[in-house]
């Protein structure tokens, strides 16, 4: 999925490829629904407004989350309620000195050999 402008969730979504945020707004609505992802999650601008709802990485090999297209990390906050993963090979990127991958409330870990946050 690649959107900018205001998307608001009505119900759950599962992205079967990447989920590209170029710019504007990523709701998950007050209903907080999930978002299922088995892609990357990109971030080249805009913001995801997380609610109480869950993010569910469950690709079958590597997905990455928080890097632009061009490779970069994206350098701002940015947040989660929750997080379940059930993928071999999650990397968060992020920069410490300045910015935070934060989840609020719960990370499940169902599966997953490797998970890593990496700081660039």
């Amino acid at each position: 999925m690649d959107k900018s402008g205001k998307l608001l969730l009505i119900d759950p979504i599962t992205i079967m490829n990447d989920n590209i945020l170029t710019s504007g707004y990523f709701d998950i609505n007050t209903t907080n629904n999930q978002v299922t992802i088995y892609g990357d999650w990109v971030n080249n601008g805009g913001n995801f407004i997380c609610r109480y709802g869950t993010v569910l990485f469950t690709g079958g090999g590597l997905q990455e989350f928080n890097k632009k297209l061009d490779g970069t990390v994206n350098l701002s906050d940015f947040n989660f309620y929750n997080v379940t993963i059930n993928s071999p090979d999650v990397q968060f990127f992020y920069d410490s000195d300045n910015h935070k991958v934060n989840i609020i409330n719960n990370l499940v870990i169902n599966y997953g050999m490797k998970i890593s946050n990496l700081d660039q």
